[in-house]
């Protein structure tokens, strides 16, 4: 395992987190790329955050059980603490408590701290973060009575050691000021959230590739809406009852095919793709459903799940093409359908699907991520290939 969850919001909608609390937003107005990004605005003693964990083999949302977790966000303050500090990022345990917060001073500095949210590991950060700038943030998270933590700014390390994060694993990290520490009023912002097991996952971002033909195959039926099977699937963001496809019968399958990636601004070295769906059981049944990813005339389907009847995201992540094995390419994607797979008699509405890819335009894999171990640790080069890209 290497990839454990990432996050752009392009759902447009809260959907695309674990948990969250508190004042905060998925808006448009202020995001680092794509359409949408996290807003965290409380006032005073006030709390704010949005949390993301995993993705089991039913593709749903489930709480992590890691001893290692490396995590990357890009971070924005447009108001900082007027005095003192507050959090902008906390990693939870499998117990339910405190393993690891990064705080900012009124000055603009990250600092560190244990379980106990009052022990500092380090001194402060000597990077001052300037408001309505964003950074890149990366974030190790061990486990431990001594465990290893690190604190990358841009791609260079600010802070490292040893500290005691607890001996319960990583179960959810959390973007925000989750706990009130010093009363003080804050707006951050978070966008381009990738989280991984193995090696800190380096530059990114996160553009969503939208629904735009009917794909191989088409089972479902219109079950509200109008036009074309796709054009029921492909709102941003979702449009909840008011358009949607509907399945009844065992075996049946829908995809849709996908933008290409030119057009959804995607290119140079690309990380790891997320199909996501938005679906719920129409009535109460036991279901199963899983979510289908269609590479040429490859399908990599994700396990059953049992639905609800509520709409909740059920997703797909793939650090590979299942077509080859090999990394993914931009002409890879540009055959890519997503979709659903109904494994048994209930009835299963879907309202929304699409594919979200975490890349780096720069062309540049960071070093031990997954994909330079596949690649040989060649930049940008898979064996056979041409260079990829660039030129709670």
């Amino acid at each position: 395992m290497s990839v454990v969850e990432l996050c752009g919001f392009e759902m447009g909608n809260f959907l695309d987190l674990w948990a969250s609390s508190g004042t905060f937003s998925i808006q448009s107005t202020i995001k680092r790329t794509g359409s949408y990004a996290l807003k965290i605005n409380p006032t005073g003693t006030a709390v704010g955050y949005g949390g993301l964990a995993a993705v089991n083999a039913a593709g749903q949302l489930v709480g992590m059980d890691l001893a290692n977790v490396y995590a990357r966000f890009y971070f924005r303050a447009e108001t900082l603490p007027a005095s003192s500090s507050e959090e902008i990022f906390m990693a939870q345990s499998t117990t339910a408590s405190v393993k690891l917060t990064v705080r900012i001073t009124s000055a603009g500095k990250l600092q560190v701290y244990d379980n106990t949210g009052t022990t500092q590991l380090g001194s402060d950060g000597a990077t001052t973060l300037s408001t309505g700038t964003w950074y890149r943030i990366e974030v190790l998270v061990g486990t431990g009575g001594s465990a290893n933590y690190e604190l990358k700014i841009d791609g260079i390390t600010e802070l490292s050691g040893t500290g005691d994060l607890l001996t319960s694993n990583n179960k959810e990290m959390a973007f925000g000021k989750v706990l009130d520490r010093n009363g003080q009023s804050v707006e951050f912002y978070y966008d381009d959230i990738y989280i991984d097991d193995a090696a800190f996952p380096g530059a990114g971002q996160i553009e969503v590739m939208q629904a735009d033909g009917d794909g191989t195959y088409t089972d479902w039926t219109v079950g509200a809406g109008a036009g074309a099977d796709w054009e029921n699937v492909d709102e941003i963001p979702h449009d909840s009852n008011t358009t949607y496809l509907l399945s009844v019968n065992s075996g049946d399958a829908s995809t849709v095919t996908l933008e290409s990636a030119a057009a959804a601004g995607i290119s140079g070295v690309i990380k790891c793709v997320k199909g996501v769906l938005v679906v719920r059981e129409n009535v109460i049944a036991t279901s199963a459903h899983s979510i289908r990813v269609r590479s040429g005339s490859t399908d990599s389907d994700s396990s059953d799940a049992n639905l609800i009847t509520q709409f909740r995201t059920q997703v797909r992540l793939l650090e590979s093409d299942p077509a080859d094995g090999l990394p993914w390419t931009t002409a890879d994607l540009d055959g890519l359908e997503v979709g659903g797979v109904q494994n048994n008699a209930a009835q299963i509405r879907m309202t929304a699907a699409y594919v979200m890819v975490d890349f780096d335009p720069d062309g540049v894999a960071p070093t031990g991520h997954p994909a330079m171990r596949r690649w040989g640790g060649v930049p940008g080069m898979a064996p056979g290939r041409a260079p990829v890209g660039r030129g709670w």
